[in-house]
Formats: structure tokens, sequence, C-alpha cells
């Protein structure tokens, strides 16, 4: 059985997911109960200011587990 994603992940979407491609690799910034609020890393649309070329909140999407592969998991926290 396949890791259930966690906070702090990387994964990478298993389908095209709001307007997202699959492959495309985010992380992992907030888990619900079905679904994971995931953060897409877009570094190609920043524009010639060195900021963003978009909506910030364009990069956040919710993703439920079913299709989202984990790539790497989160560092463990030292406590």
């Amino acid at each position: 059985m396949a890791r259930r994603a966690h906070l702090l992940d990387t994964v990478e979407l298993t389908c095209e997911w709001d307007g997202w491609p699959a492959g495309t690799v985010g992380a992992v910034v907030s888990e619900r109960s079905e679904s994971a609020v995931v953060e897409i890393a877009s570094e190609a649309t920043i524009g010639e200011t060195g900021l963003p070329s978009h909506d910030l909140l364009d990069d956040l999407i919710s993703v439920p587990y079913t299709a989202l592969h984990v790539v790497e998991p989160a560092p463990a926290l030292s406590r």
C-alpha cells in the first residue's frame, strides 16, 4: 500500500488536477481528512521584477490523497 502524503512531504500529481498536469511536483502544506493542500513550485513564472507573474494563491491546490504520490517524505523533526 502506498504511503499517504503528510505535512511537508514532496509529492507528485498522478493525474491532471486543477489545471496542473500529471507529474507536477509540490509540497503538502496542509492536511485535511480526504485531501491535502499542495503548494506547487513554479519558479518558471517569475517575472522580470523577481516576483511571481501570477497570484500566489494560484500555486495552492486541494488534491485528494488518491491523486498524490509521495516523492520524498519530509525529514523527521528533531524533538
